[in-house]
């Protein structure tokens, strides 16, 4: 049997007062719909926003964590909050737009040929007047290179 929902204005006051339980729950602020702070059984506590993008019921349910109680206050995040249903109102989907920006390429992923070809055009003796610590990168790399060829 599902528990009734759990529903009171968030304030610092109703944050403290929330403890964990032997399972996570979320308590739902009654003024912004959507809006939230999950009780993990841990004792964290985190705010939420639960949406659905378009096509009503029958689309799916989507979830963004705006971070911890703590380092963002309950009103830090209702703002927070408010930015983002009103993104969702407007036909956007912030879940996507953070979906896609975690589908970039990384640093260590844009430098990792370079690196190679840098690698694999180094003397093999130390002739040149490199650092030891280049020297060393250089062997990790060939090594690395010839481990994945096997």
């Amino acid at each position: 049997m599902a528990s009734k929902p759990r529903i009171k204005k968030l304030t610092k006051r109703s944050i403290d007062a929330a403890h964990p339980m032997k399972k996570r729950y979320i308590i739902w602020d009654e003024e912004l719909k959507g809006f939230g702070l999950r009780v993990e059984t841990t004792g964290v506590k985190s705010f939420l926003v639960r949406y659905r993008q378009g096509g009503g019921r029958k689309a799916p349910l989507k979830q963004i964590t705006l971070g911890r109680f703590g380092v963002l206050s309950a009103d830090q995040a209702r703002v927070k909050a408010k930015s983002i249903l009103g993104k969702i109102a407007d036909g956007g989907d912030p879940m996507s737009l953070r979906n896609k920006a975690r589908g970039e390429m990384t640093i260590a992923e844009l430098c990792a040929p370079q690196l190679v070809m840098l690698c694999l055009s180094a003397p093999a003796t130390n002739s040149t007047r490199q650092s030891p610590s280049t020297d060393a990168l250089v062997r990790f790399v060939k090594q690395s290179l010839a481990y994945c060829a096997t």
